[in-house]
């Protein structure tokens, strides 16, 4: 059955793609590098297929975001800056270059992620 819709979370973005250093500290280069190897599986799609990120215009985690929710691999793939380049060092350099500081609430947010916190105790 061909694919028709992908639900891309924080990897590809409408316009950008995702930081690689807010969720591992330290190591913004080599997490770059595993993100480039998650587009190009990505982009592996057919360029009909819907592409739903988990964040779009206004967010921190990606930068020149549009405001639409959704667009499609084909679109991205012609439009996206990023995912024009085709060198995994190249595309870490250009990704990491003027990347601007992690929110203050980063390390707070990351560690209620991966514990499941969903809420103030009562």
């Amino acid at each position: 059955e061909e694919p028709w819709l992908v639900f891309s979370g924080d990897s590809l973005l409408i316009g950008d793609v995702g930081r690689p250093d807010l969720h591992v500290t330290g190591d913004a280069q080599g997490q770059a590098r595993l993100l480039y190897a998650s587009l190009q599986r990505l982009l592996e799609l057919p360029d009909h297929v819907v592409l739903y990120p988990s964040h779009y215009g206004g967010s921190v985690c990606g930068r020149g975001l549009s405001g639409n929710p959704i667009s499609s691999i084909g679109f991205e793939r012609g439009h996206n800056p990023l995912l024009a380049i085709t060198d995994p060092d190249a595309f870490a350099k250009a990704l990491v270059a003027g990347m601007p500081p992690p929110p203050v609430e980063q390390q707070r947010i990351v560690a209620a992620n991966r514990s499941g916190f969903v809420g103030a105790s009562a």
